[in-house]
């Protein structure tokens, strides 16, 4: 009779594991969401602990690293700094320690250099007391300008407007400043001083004011006390030299008469047949070195070609010179007719060897290299080069 029993027992036992298993099934979902959200929870509660007590953190940038040098910079922000325990890494500390021992008012800069600084000093970020960005008050635009008077030895090859290109002034203030002439020459070995902005110097004399000193050169006062940093204009003394920014200076009168001569014209010119043809084909350089300190553009229409030697220069082509002699701004120039329209000017010429009529060929010798006309010394001794095609003037360069 046991065996009956038995069998219902395990019959009973394989039902309720078959219900238990069924019941596992259906609420597996339900139980893996309850697991994760407690998953969740734990490690919550973890980083939150974990904060409790944070390791001091590392500045990464500098401007972080000087407003812990200048805290009266921005408090708020300081404040903050310390609530996160921040610190300066030891790499920043060299940087601070260099900057403490300057003014802080460029705390965005990072040592940079003056150039650079010159370059950003406009769009520097600073910080208010409350936290605002805001941009710099600089009670000049010039602050980190030069404002020494250089001295520069001049090389060969050098001319004033590349040398007055180098220092970003123009080639009147060397002028003045050296007390050249537009007829002078430069030289090597020669020193020049040179301004570090358009205008004159000016040494005061007995008696002078800011404000005489202003009429004088016909600028604003203001000009003159900003530039040179002067807080009390009675402060000024005798002796002491002054930057005159774009200060105007009379001509000097050895310049007058070269002044007077741009006026000049003083030229022969000759009648070249219509139906001249010449010998066409390229043209020749006209010159034996090739140093061009001056190209083609809408305001210069031609080539300067400079040789400080003053040698001579040829004809491109063949052709009859139709005119010979001083023109105004050209000075001594010569223009040479190759037929068909094409006609070639030399300018500057120290000396001319031809005249109006004379038939040339191609590599005769025309004339000297000087700076006749209207140069100014600019461009020291050099030929200028025209191309001109049925009236029209033309990159030379194209024609070689």
């Amino acid at each position: 009779m046991r065996a009956p029993q038995i069998l219902v027992r395990t019959r009973h036992f394989i039902g309720s594991s078959s219900r238990s298993f069924s019941f596992l099934r259906r609420n597996f979902f339900a139980f893996g969401l309850e697991i994760t959200l407690a998953l969740v929870a734990l490690l919550s509660v973890a980083v939150n602990v974990s904060n409790l007590n944070p390791a001091p953190r590392s500045a990464g940038n500098r401007y972080l690293g000087l407003l812990l040098a200048y805290p009266d910079t921005n408090p708020n922000l300081i404040a903050e700094m310390k609530t996160q325990k921040i610190q300066i890494s030891p790499e920043k500390q060299r940087y601070i320690s260099t900057a403490q021992a300057s003014p802080p008012p460029l705390l965005a800069h990072g040592g940079a250099s003056a150039e650079d600084a010159s370059k950003s000093r406009d769009s520097l970020p600073m910080m208010s007391p409350d936290g605002v960005l805001q941009k710099p008050n600089y009670t000049s635009k010039d602050a980190f300008q030069n404002r020494d008077i250089e001295e520069y030895t001049v090389k060969g090859g050098d001319s004033l407007a590349r040398i007055a290109s180098v220092y970003g002034v123009s080639v009147q203030t060397i002028l003045y400043e050296n007390k050249l002439n537009v007829a002078d020459y430069i030289k090597p070995g020669q020193h020049l001083k040179i301004l570090p902005t358009d205008g004159i110097s000016h040494t005061v004399q007995k008696n002078e004011t800011i404000e005489s000193i202003a009429k004088k050169y016909k600028v604003d006062p203001e000009a003159i006390l900003d530039f040179n940093e002067i807080e009390v204009p009675e402060d000024i003394q005798q002796g002491e030299i002054l930057i005159i920014p774009n200060g105007q200076a009379e001509v000097l009168p050895s310049a007058k008469p070269k002044l007077d001569s741009l006026k000049k014209v003083d030229v022969k010119t000759a009648n070249v047949p219509d139906d001249y043809a010449g010998s066409g084909g390229a043209l020749l350089w006209p010159l034996a070195t090739h140093n061009i300190t001056q190209y083609y553009s809408s305001r210069h229409r031609a080539l300067d070609v400079s040789n400080g030697q003053r040698p001579q220069f040829w004809a491109a082509q063949d052709g009859i010179v139709e005119l010979s002699g001083w023109q105004s701004g050209y000075g001594n120039t010569a223009v040479i007719n190759h037929g068909n329209g094409l006609k070639t000017r030399y300018a500057h010429a120290s000396e001319l060897y031809v005249s109006a009529g004379d038939k040339v060929a191609k590599g005769q010798m025309l004339g000297r290299v000087g700076n006749t006309g209207r140069t100014y010394g600019a461009t020291g001794n050099h030929l200028h080069f025209e191309v001109i095609k049925n009236g029209t003037k033309y990159d030379p360069l194209k024609f070689f």
